[in-house]
């Protein structure tokens, strides 16, 4: 349905000040540098500016309604001016209605939590691609409407509603049966409201704690945000999380009308590993299991996985779990990279306080030294930052603090929050510039070293006040090892 009018009736309490002289709908957008001739523009309220300074430009570009949640200080004749309580929740039911509701079309899978969302989904596709179902994707990593699996190219790891239903109809003009979405703590809140139109057919949590509180302000507020996903199942269907979830005791009160499977609370099961860099066995009823996966929090992830792929497809938790060593790795997730010096390099997503622990408790070497290079995102949760601190110093020797996505923010306000956190004798230096961090970390590793560089993962860039250059942090971790051979001979 591509009429404005005609969509009006389906948000609550809306009206028009003035109806547009054209009301078929070309596209929806929020960003006036996007608009064309026949665009609907929505009037959101950025964190650095407000959408309403930017309406005229909108009108000259040709937009033909204006949408917002309070009347304009000047009036254009001939545009329509559609009043909404809530601009971004409206945006999202005018999506889903322009792309013929492709949402009810589609056995939508939800997967949140603060860390492990994108293991977790990707994994769940890998199973179900197994057992040859049609599965979609749409996750911080990848991404697959049918075509292919490939690597996301949207910028949030939610895409912003008008993106999100013009994937569903793609997913459902290519036959695709399940469609398994990241749903993040932004796209559930109140606040922005990407999913207000979804009702899922299966939930899956998998942590909670802290992170985004730029946003939620408090962490009840973070941690209600996450149940919205609970709350968004359709009747009778599944809520998965596990016991390893700080915050499993509220996820619980909210899912009571609904079937509930809780990982090592409903399934016992025990895991082997030689060394911290040997596949990991699982041995459930009597029976191993062989997977690929090297860290105790990726099994966690596939578990959860499986057991949702049980659920969806009837098929037995034993004979999903036959395939867990056909799982392949995930970009940026715990990628080993390869160097002729006998140190360990390990590129990781890891950025939050429990992300790290996972990884450093982990891969704590018993002869070498633990170099971590970290840092953290500019303009977000600062709460995090001296937990992050705290933890590497309990576990690291040697600690390098260096940009994310600094953002409009120092690099020397980040690293002071994080040293904040660090106690005890290990050495820590304090690089900007990334590039030239991971370059120090490479030449100071020696022989049964484990270094880590965390935070960038799959990311192709690195945000910074004025500009966003590429990146990719296994080609640079590679290009310094490469330096390292070449100044050594």
């Amino acid at each position: 349905m591509n009429n404005i009018i005609k969509l009006q009736e389906y948000i609550p309490n809306s009206y028009f000040l003035e109806k547009p002289f054209s009301p078929i709908i070309t596209s929806l957008c929020y960003d006036s540098r996007e608009v064309e001739k026949d665009s609907v523009f929505f009037v959101f309220k950025g964190i650095h500016t407000n959408g309403y300074l930017f309406i005229d430009e909108a009108i000259n570009k040709g937009a033909t309604t204006i949408v917002c949640d309070s009347i304009p200080h000047s009036l254009v004749e001939g545009i329509g001016y559609l009043i909404v309580e809530n601009t971004r929740s409206s945006f999202a039911i005018v999506s889903s209605y322009l792309w013929d509701r492709a949402d009810k079309e589609l056995k939508i899978i939800g997967i949140s939590g603060t860390d492990g969302k994108s293991s977790t989904a990707t994994y769940l596709y890998y199973f179900l691609k197994q057992f040859n179902y049609k599965v979609g994707l749409i996750s911080t990593v990848y991404e697959d409407d049918g075509t292919g699996l490939k690597a996301s190219t949207n910028r949030q790891s939610t895409p912003e509603a008008n993106v999100l239903h013009k994937i569903f109809r793609t997913c459902v003009n290519n036959n695709i049966e399940y469609l398994i979405l990241e749903a993040t703590s932004h796209s559930l809140s109140s606040e922005m409201d990407r999913l207000n139109t979804l009702e899922f057919d299966l939930g899956i949590i998998t942590t909670i704690t802290s992170e985004h509180l730029e946003l939620h302000k408090t962490i009840d507020s973070y941690i209600d945000a996450k149940c919205n996903l609970i709350r968004k199942l359709k009747d009778r269907a599944y809520f998965i999380s596990t016991l390893d979830n700080p915050h499993l005791k509220e996820c619980l009160q909210v899912a009571k009308n609904h079937p509930i499977f809780v990982l090592k609370r409903d399934l016992n099961y025990t895991i082997k590993q030689e060394n911290e860099f040997s596949p990991i066995k699982i041995i459930m009823n009597n029976k191993s299991y062989i997977s690929n996966l090297l860290v105790d929090v990726f099994i966690t992830d596939a578990l959860l996985a499986a057991k949702a792929a049980s659920i969806l497809t009837n098929i037995p938790l034993e004979i999903i779990l036959n395939n867990l060593d056909k799982l392949e790795t995930i970009k940026g997730r715990f990628n080993i990279i390869d160097n002729p010096f006998n140190f360990t390099a390990i590129v990781d997503f890891a950025h939050t306080g429990d992300a790290l622990y996972h990884i450093v408790k982990h891969v704590k070497p018993k002869r070498g030294k633990l170099i971590a290079l970290f840092g953290s995102g500019g303009e977000r949760d600062i709460c995090k930052r001296s937990q992050m601190g705290k933890i590497a110093s309990s576990f690291c020797d040697i600690i390098i603090i260096t940009e994310e996505d600094p953002r409009g923010e120092s690099n020397e306000k980040i690293s002071s929050d994080i040293k904040s956190g660090i106690s005890g004798d290990c050495i820590v230096y304090d690089i900007s510039n990334r590039n030239e961090a991971i370059n120090k970390a490479i030449n100071i590793a020696k022989v049964g070293d484990v270094v880590l560089f965390l935070g960038k993962g799959h990311e192709s860039s690195i945000q910074r006040k004025n500009e966003k250059i590429p990146w990719n942090e296994k080609e640079i971790v590679q290009k310094a090892i490469m330096e390292k051979v070449k100044n050594d001979r």
